[in-house]
């Protein structure tokens, strides 16, 4: 029998173009690792692997104090940066304030994950790595407006590898709750499992409609470009955390419970510091200050920019800062908090 060496070498090279398209067409961008936030990479005597331990896809690893990401292993899911107790780990193609902003306007918005995106409102790589700060931010956002309902469609989650997630993402919802009955507003959750559960998602636009839809969103995605490059916010926070900060303002005369309704980190000191300034130096995120007066050197904490990472306890000598809930009156949680007061002498 007489083999044609022209055509197996065609069909091989149709087979490894196919391969290569289709792994071109279902690529997925990994998340950008910002390593100086890396509680492993700041401290190397900290050993934190709360992304690699969460990652269902093995795709993370510490290593040396260093995060190593495989992008050939990565999904994409998004669960590592939702794990992520200092936000090092940042979804390449997931902007919180454009989601935000598009839940908002929707009267009773469904969320759900990317593979569903035909069956619901707002899409998310994966609902269990939504972030809990996010949550809250929304649902004090639709609260306000006088929203009664946030729906989350599941779909096929139950059968999903990501489901070991679903614990942590109901505890995420469980305080967003709490915090928006402390609130005194009136709101709930509902879980969709059915497609029959669905409201139609059946719309027909004229050519005005069309076109100003289209204006519109060319005008939000050259803002969200122009954000990028050149942000407005100044804080260097999260997006989340800005999200939760900027609803919080609107309830500063409100009281919460010392609880664990907010992810804000609380701090206290058990006993005399020492004013080294090592905790202030250490924190990423500009949660502490010292302020040197003429006899005295005090020592402040700002709870809307502390994320409870621990680098400031273990960091300091005597080991005397110690984490607290957060709670009381929220203008005061958006502020200064003086932890200590030491008095120089003078001789």
């Amino acid at each position: 029998m007489k083999i044609d060496i022209r055509y197996q070498v065609r069909v091989i090279f149709v087979m490894l173009w196919q391969r290569w398209f289709l792994k071109k067409l279902l690529k997925v961008d990994p998340p950008q690792v910002i390593q100086e936030r890396c509680i492993s990479y700041k401290m190397r005597l900290m050993d934190c692997d709360k992304c690699s331990r969460k990652c269902p896809q093995n795709a993370i690893k510490v290593r040396k104090g260093k995060v190593l990401l495989s992008p050939e292993d990565c999904s994409g899911c998004g669960i590592c940066a939702g794990a992520c107790p200092t936000h090092a780990i940042k979804p390449e193609n997931l902007n919180y304030h454009t989601k935000f902003k598009e839940i908002v306007q929707k009267e009773q918005p469904v969320l759900g994950c990317d593979m569903e995106s035909d069956n619901v409102d707002v899409s998310f790589p994966c609902l269990f790595s939504l972030d809990g700060e996010f949550l809250q931010s929304l649902v004090l956002k639709l609260g306000e407006q006088g929203g009664q309902q946030l729906s989350f469609y599941f779909g096929n989650c139950f059968e999903c590898e990501n489901f070991d997630m679903y614990p942590q993402f109901m505890k995420s919802l469980k305080k967003a709750s709490t915090l928006i009955n402390s609130l005194g507003l009136n709101f709930n959750f509902n879980s969709i499992t059915s497609k029959e559960n669905l409201k139609p998602n059946t719309y027909y636009y004229s050519r005005r409609e069309i076109l100003r839809v289209f204006r519109e969103d060319t005008f939000k995605a050259v803002q969200d470009v122009t954000e990028d490059i050149i942000p407005r916010d100044r804080t260097g926070l999260p997006e989340s955390r800005r999200l939760l900060v900027a609803q919080l303002k609107k309830y500063q005369e409100s009281d919460l419970p010392a609880k664990n309704t907010l992810t804000l980190g609380g701090l206290k000191v058990v006993s005399q510091c020492t004013a080294c300034g090592l905790c202030v130096k250490s924190c990423m995120n500009q949660a502490l200050s010292l302020q040197t007066g003429e006899y005295e050197t005090e020592l402040f904490h700002k709870p809307w920019r502390c994320f409870n990472c621990g680098i400031c306890r273990n960091i300091c000598p005597p080991k005397v800062l110690k984490r607290t809930a957060v709670g009381g009156k929220i203008k005061n949680i958006l502020n200064s908090k003086k932890l200590f007061t030491m008095q120089r002498k003078i001789m």
